[in-house]
C-alpha cells in the first residue's frame, strides 16, 4: 500500500509548543494487475508528550508513521481489506449499470454515417 499525506491541520500555539499537528489528511492506494483502489480519511492526534518534532522538520514518512500508529493494526488491516475488495470488484465485476434501450456512442456513429 502506498500512503500519502495530503494536508496537515495544526494549532499555532499549544502550551510552550508551536505549530502542533492535530489532524493529518491521509490517502492510501494499492495496485494489483494494473487496477488501482484508493481510500482517504483523517487521523487526529493528541497533544504530544515527550519528544516533539518542530513542524518545519516533519517529513511525510514521519507523519505516515504517526497515522498508522494512531490507527492501530486492526484499522490498517481493515483498510487494506477494503482496497482488496475494491480491486477484486474491478477485476471480476459481478454487477453492471446501464439501460438496454440506450444507444451506445458506437451505434450512434454508425447511424449517422
Amino acid at each position: 500500500m502506498d500512503w500519502t499525506i495530503g494536508n496537515l491541520e495544526y494549532v499555532l500555539q499549544e502550551q510552550e509548543l508551536k505549530d502542533v499537528v492535530i489532524i493529518a489528511h491521509w490517502g492510501v492506494s494499492k495496485e494489483v494487475e494494473g487496477v488501482t483502489a484508493s481510500s482517504y480519511g483523517t487521523q487526529s492526534f493528541p497533544t504530544p508528550t515527550g519528544d516533539f518534532i518542530p513542524y518545519e522538520d516533519l517529513t511525510e514518512a514521519e507523519v505516515i508513521g504517526w497515522v498508522i500508529d494512531a490507527m492501530g493494526t486492526d484499522q490498517v488491516v481493515a483498510i487494506e481489506a477494503s482496497l482488496d475488495s475494491q480491486i477484486e470488484a474491478k477485476l471480476h465485476p459481478t454487477t453492471g449499470v446501464g439501460v438496454p434501450w440506450a444507444v451506445s456512442a458506437e451505434s450512434m456513429v454508425i447511424q449517422l454515417q
